[in-house]
């Protein structure tokens, strides 16, 4: 196999010296991905009784309630059956305890590529879930 033409670049990223610098793109032609603030949050989030992890983006100044029914329509209905008679309540994969549902997201400790636990609560008659 040939090697490379004499004077042909090797096709990767120039190197940089400045912090933040996608490597050798002009600063008027950056993608909007490349902003310093981040507008949406990744998340990682799974739910109780599925067996995917979903990546689901919310704008920074979501509440925690709308985080859970943007990632509850990708499971409850799909993965599993919808369960009226309970409410699906969302907690941090290492912590035991809900976040509050009108906190907004950042505030209640939620960053990027944070991992989120769906999970069902039994509504108040004590009936067991199904």
């Amino acid at each position: 196999m040939p090697g490379p033409s004499p004077g042909a670049s090797p096709g990767r990223w120039r190197p940089s010296d400045q912090p933040g610098d996608p490597g050798g793109v002009p600063p008027g032609s950056r993608p909007n991905h490349w902003r310093s603030e981040m507008s949406d949050l990744p998340l990682l989030v799974s739910c109780e009784r599925d067996f995917l992890v979903h990546l689901v983006a919310v704008p920074s100044e979501a509440r925690v309630c709308d985080l859970i029914e943007a990632a509850a329509s990708l499971v409850v209905g799909v993965h599993l059956p919808d369960m009226p008679a309970s409410s699906i309540r969302l907690r941090k994969i290492d912590r035991h305890e809900a976040l509050p549902g009108d906190a907004n997201v950042v505030d209640a400790g939620i960053e990027p590529m944070d991992w989120v636990h769906l999970f069902f609560e039994p509504a108040s008659d004590g009936k067991p879930l199904q």
